[in-house]
């Protein structure tokens, strides 16, 4: 069991896993409070303290996705950025609304 959770699979594995299953939650349910990022972490967060998982063997893989969404992050950031103007006038409506 061991060599499973040593190795860098593990971590990408588990974090595209508990995405799918979030992505199911949410079109089974439909809520916004069930976005699939936050309910994926949960998901994580559950599976690592249950089975007592030690984070550094998680992180091993989970480096991998960090790559990707870094600079999916950076992009995003800078889409923001752009609209800034449209988002401070518009700030009531994209806090209250979902």
């Amino acid at each position: 069991m061991s060599d499973i959770l040593s190795s860098p699979i593990f971590g990408f594995t588990l974090c595209i896993g508990a995405y799918q299953v979030a992505l199911a939650i949410r079109k089974r349910f439909n809520y916004a409070i069930l976005s699939p990022m936050p309910v994926a972490s949960l998901i994580i967060i559950a599976i690592l303290a249950v089975f007592k998982i030690p984070l550094e063997s998680f992180m091993q893989g989970a480096g991998f996705v960090s790559m990707f969404l870094a600079p999916a992050t950076a992009s995003l950031a800078v889409s923001i950025y752009r609209k800034l103007e449209i988002i401070k006038k518009n700030l009531l409506p994209i806090l209250v609304g979902s």
